[in-house]
């Protein structure tokens, strides 16, 4: 998906109305590069982690957040989210 938003060519021709929310898409996700994840806070002060790693991998970094950090931490495909005001003392970081 990350590959898609960045731009690459299609293998298969896709419909007018297709290419228009491709291109709708394009234009809200501007900020993704290359092969860097990207943490985007919102206005309701929520961070999504986006990874793109899918929902496996998201729901095993959501755990581990949960579990080192205390956080509150709903997984998805693409992101995993903490809710603005979720558990957690403090700034994401490793200790050891």
């Amino acid at each position: 998906m990350r590959d898609v938003l960045l731009g690459c060519e299609l293998p298969a021709t896709i419909s007018q109305r297709a290419a228009k929310a491709l291109e709708d898409l394009r234009a809200d996700f501007t900020w993704i590069e290359g092969r860097s994840t990207a943490l985007v806070r919102h206005a309701d002060r929520s961070l999504r982690w986006w990874t793109f790693g899918g929902l496996y991998a998201n729901a095993a970094l959501a755990a581990y957040l949960k579990q080192r950090h205390g956080f509150a931490v709903r997984a998805d495909d693409g992101f995993s989210r903490r809710e603005s005001g979720a558990g957690g003392a403090g700034p994401i970081r490793d200790d050891d």
